[in-house]
């Protein structure tokens, strides 16, 4: 999913907002954790597409949109491979879900 609400809220922290009929809503609360990926220019086309197609209609929009996923090796949520950025391995953002409202 593409979040558009989120931000940075402390050093080593990140927060995102998303309703709850989001199937990725559905996977945090149940994994309790998330990774975040970012992309370049050339990866603008896919991402939009995740961001406006629901998970709950298109079963394979990930690869729909050309994504592949690996577990991450610190949380139960996968990487995007072809979104090279990742502040979690950048900056260390390692840490679990802290709250959910």
């Amino acid at each position: 999913m593409n979040a558009a609400w989120g931000g940075i809220s402390e050093m080593k922290e990140i927060s995102i907002c998303i309703s709850e009929g989001h199937k990725t809503t559905a996977n945090i609360l149940k994994r309790k954790a998330f990774t975040v990926s970012m992309a370049e220019v050339g990866q603008v086309v896919a991402c939009d597409y995740v961001g406006i197609v629901s998970g709950n209609k298109v079963t394979d929009k990930f690869a729909r949109a050309g994504f592949h996923a690996t577990r991450s090796e610190f949380v139960d949520a996968p990487l995007i491979d072809e979104l090279s950025v990742a502040p979690h391995q950048v900056l260390g953002l390692r840490k679990k879900i802290r709250e959910i409202q």
